[in-house]
């Protein structure tokens, strides 16, 4: 857990629009090799109802990433 002090000194580097692919259901056994190149860990996210509201009202989900990086999912309603 994050004190106070880690908080006040932390930085977060923005790497820009993460690479993505759309798939039907994830394949642990395989995609760590072919996805993106080799991984060693992952886990998995599920929208529910209430998440899905919130993003199409424009809001964004934030998602901690193995105690390690944020993933923050948003919808273009642009279409590009």
């Amino acid at each position: 857990m994050a004190t106070d002090h880690d908080k006040a000194t932390a930085g977060i580097a923005d790497g820009g629009e993460a690479h993505h692919l759309t798939i039907r259901r994830p394949r642990l056994d395989r995609d760590g090799l072919f996805l993106f190149g080799r991984r060693y860990d992952s886990q998995s996210v599920t929208l529910g109802s209430t998440e899905l509201r919130a993003l199409v009202r424009d809001r964004w989900i934030a998602v901690d990433v193995l105690g390690e990086y944020i993933l923050y999912i948003h919808i273009d309603w642009s279409g590009q």
